[in-house]
């Protein structure tokens, strides 16, 4: 099929821009190299595709949101600031963004305005760290005489200020040299992109810049985080105001900024922005496969050499001494299923080729034929999954949740034994797990992976006095604060939760992804920390905690009407309203039945025992049996039920278990539906 794209240019730096909305599917590296390539494609520094986003994941303010997907020419992801300057224009000018907005790129949300003083859009960076002095020219890099810096602006910068100025700037080897200083092991893994700085001896927001961008692996005539970097790493070299003007061979970009000890924010970069031409592009429902006519022994190698060198870095002895294991630890999402958060682990080695960058999830489920029976049955099973790394953080991003990484400190062996065990129980026949929501889930499994692999030498801290945030807390507590923005949710966890929920973890919270990612900084290997604090991947999108989808009462509002319908029946008899005043009774018994069910006919032990069937029992529902319901047996099974009521919250108190205002209401409703004080008068019946 066909669809239509923008051409735009920010300062020289082009795009293509596409309408995620129009995309049949998503794009492979491969097929963006091609679109982006100069004699084959339409040419550009990169590929944007903008979708907008929902009140799935909101912002922080009332302009709307937009997804930036940027793609650099070689069809790797990254923030481009004069991209994000770009789309925004372009959304201005199709009338779907007034005159600021939110651009959600891999690096978080960006505020976007149009600067009416300027007459230019405008893109706000998340704060950056104060920018690092090298001193010296990479080792092996012959470089004019210049004062290196390096900043990250939302890409990493190598900054070189030149001693001889604009003179020796505009004869410079951007290509040559750039590229050495771009793949040097300074920079590595990642690589940074290289500028050359001419400043001006007169006025020191006036600055001249050329820069050698990855991805894009030559010369581009600007780049917006490149000129970031540039006013950042000048401010600090020569100080002055917190304004830098930047000319670039496409054009002339403005940085303003705040300034602390601790970095910069309140970073505003601005420059033009204009369409260049529209058209459409062949855009394949499927990827692209080669012609049988082509070279099928090349390309059948190309796959078998892909293969190898992905099973290859999963050998265990076959990572580089590179390789890092993390934990990620994913906010809580806006479904019910995800509102707990998420825990998965990268394995990341630049060593090999080609570079390995692969998250391992144990917190994958499907839907299929008997999903829900076997959930009920608490036969639920779920698996260990492998997915590349990008896929994983796009998904994040998309839903606006945050995701933080937490290196652990392995030695190199180390790292290989934890990653051969986890591609061991990646195969077919060991991925399969028994799903346990407070006992055996996508967090506790790390721990259970972490004393398989390392023994007597692993130590997760969770002996009395450890550092957990949780703390002692019992798992009911713990899980409070992931529903108070899922009232229905929490009143059904406070009613189906047995006398397991009122234990304490055996290591404290860590059953959770936030407790364990707190957990992990107290565990030791070799009586070594292994972990420190998380750092933010993925800004989160709003508070930490999500909230379920609106409701017009909560289940206190519900049980109060319960209470005024219950004291119906002690001014009025007539048959109607007394059937009203006991639909407290047939709640209670209903969710009683279906907590017996679950007792004897469900392996979901931590639903087993429940107390609450000490009120909520399914022998009130025996009177509505016409012969019950009146006469000295009814009397007397609703003094009993009304005993088994008063000792419930005898029980409640002796336990120490707070019990919620919902619950309070309803004991009170159910209490009044019995009516207790028509028991002389049935009896005299």
């Amino acid at each position: 099929m066909q669809i239509a794209f923008w051409k735009w240019e920010g300062a020289g730096n082009d795009f293509i821009l596409v309408d995620g909305r129009t995309m049949p599917r998503e794009l492979h590296p491969d097929e963006v190299t091609r679109l982006c390539d100069r004699h084959h494609g339409i040419g550009a520094d990169g590929l944007i595709v903008l979708r907008p986003l929902g009140e799935e994941a909101p912002g922080e303010g009332p302009w709307p949101r937009w997804e930036m997907d940027y793609c650099n020419a070689d069809g790797t992801r990254s923030f481009c600031g004069n991209g994000s300057r770009a789309s925004f224009a372009f959304l201005v000018q199709q009338g779907w963004a007034p005159r600021e907005a939110e651009l959600v790129a891999c690096d978080g949300a960006h505020r976007a305005r149009w600067d009416a003083s300027r007459d230019l859009p405008g893109v706000e960076l998340r704060p950056i760290a104060a920018a690092r002095h090298l001193g010296a020219a990479p080792e092996g890099v012959e470089l004019p005489p210049a004062d290196h810096w390096f900043a990250d602006s939302g890409s990493p910068h190598h900054v070189a200020f030149l001693a001889d100025g604009r003179e020796v700037l505009e004869g410079l080897d951007v290509d040559g040299l750039g590229g050495a200083v771009r793949r040097h092991a300074v920079h590595a893994p990642a690589g940074a992109n290289a500028n050359f700085v001419a400043d001006s001896a007169s006025d020191v927001t006036e600055l001249w810049a050329r820069t050698f961008e990855r991805g894009v692996e030559a010369e581009t005539r600007a780049c917006g985080t490149g000129a970031t970097a540039i006013a950042v790493a000048d401010y600090m070299r020569r100080g002055g105001p917190t304004f830098r003007r930047v000319h670039m061979p496409g054009g002339t970009l403005e940085v303003t900024f705040d300034h602390d000890p601790e970095g910069f924010d309140g970073i505003w970069l601005h420059g033009p922005a204009r369409e260049a031409f529209t058209g459409v592009v062949d855009w394949p429902d499927k990827p692209e496969r080669p012609s049988p006519n082509t070279d099928v022994f090349a390309w059948l190698g190309m796959w078998v050499l892909l293969l190898s060198s992905w099973t290859a870095a999963f050998a265990g002895g076959d990572l580089s001494d590179e390789a890092r294991i993390s934990l990620l630890t994913g906010s809580p999402g806006s479904e019910l299923w995800s509102a707990w958060g998420h825990t998965a682990v990268r394995v990341y080695d630049p060593g090999v080729e080609p570079p390995l960058d692969a998250i391992y999830n144990y917190g994958t489920f499907a839907f299929g034929p008997g999903f829900y029976a076997k959930f009920l049955a608490g036969e639920l099973d779920y698996r260990l999954s492998r997915e590349p790394f990008g896929s994983f953080q796009i998904s994040y991003l998309r839903s606006g949740r945050g995701l933080l990484e937490q290196p652990l400190d392995l030695a190199p062996s180390d790292v290989r034994q934890l990653a051969e065990y986890l591609e061991w129980n990646h195969l077919p026949e060991n991925r399969t797990y028994r799903y346990r929501f407070l006992h055996d889930n996508c967090a506790t499994r790390l721990l259970t992976v972490m004393e398989a692999v390392f023994g007597e030498r692993w130590d997760a801290g969770c002996s009395p006095g450890g550092t957990a945030p949780a703390g002692g807390s019992t798992y009911r507590e713990a899980l409070r604060p992931y529903l108070s923005g899922w009232p229905w949710a929490q009143a059904g966890v406070e009613w189906a939760m047995g006398p397991g929920g009122d234990s304490g973890p055996p290591c404290f919270a860590s059953f959770l992804p936030d407790g364990l990612s707190g957990q992990i900084q107290s565990a030791t290997l070799d009586g070594r920390p292994i972990a420190s604090k998380p750092v933010e991947l993925v800004p989160r999108q709003g508070p930490w905690f999500s909230r379920g989808p609106w409701v017009p009462f909560s289940p206190s509002a519900a049980a109060a009407a319960l209470v005024v319908l219950a004291l119906s029946a002690f001014r009025i008899s007539e048959r109607g309203w007394k059937f009203v005043s006991r639909l407290p009774l047939l709640l209670a018994g209903t969710v009683g039945v279906v907590l017996t069910a679950a007792w004897l006919f469900t392996d979901h032990r931590d639903l087993w025992a429940n107390v609450n069937l000490l009120w909520s029992s399914p022998l009130l529902l025996v009177l509505y049996v016409p012969r019950v319901h009146r006469g000295r047996t009814g009397v007397w099974v609703r003094a009993g039920l009304f005993v088994f009521l008063v000792a419930f919250l005898g029980m409640q108190a002796v336990r120490g278990v707070s019990v919620p205002l919902w619950m309070h209401l309803m004991l009170l409703a159910v209490g009044l539906a019995l009516e207790p004080w028509r028991i002389r008068k049935d009896l005299h019946a």
